[in-house]
């Protein structure tokens, strides 16, 4: 049980912590279009920016279903993958193994859980009551 609070307590700090740079820059290179009136920055920047808070609410549905966590976290790295290819974004397409890796994860999280839960059921049903 601590290993997987713990393993799900890093999922979210690194999905938080790559939402939080990835969100900065994307400011950075919003800005950037903006000033210099560069419109594939601006939109390089407004899907960078998508992919973080995508990032971010992927890490916390870990905490509450991990399933929906693997979903999610697929979708982000669907979502980071066309940014990169739409804008030629070679950092953006790096991005795209955190999500998948992060997927991965949530998924053996998510079979952890489950076989957990049939073993304890399977425990409480094989065990005689005392009456």
């Amino acid at each position: 049980m601590a290993v997987k609070l713990l393993l799900k307590s890093l999922i979210v700090f690194v999905a938080a912590s790559f939402a939080l740079y990835a969100g900065l820059q994307a400011e950075v290179i919003a800005q950037v279009g903006v000033t210099q009136h560069i419109p594939q920055l601006e939109g390089d920047g407004a899907g960078n920016f998508v992919f973080a808070v995508l990032c971010l609410v992927s890490g916390f549905f870990v905490l509450i279903k991990p399933l929906i966590a693997v979903g999610s976290f697929a979708l982000t790295a669907v979502v980071v993958f066309y940014v990169g290819m739409t804008y030629q974004d070679h950092t953006a397409l790096l991005w795209t193994v955190v999500p998948v890796v992060l997927s991965i994860v949530c998924l053996a999280v998510y079979q952890s859980e489950r076989n957990g839960s049939k073993e304890a059921k399977r425990v409480a049903v094989s065990t005689p009551s005392r009456s």
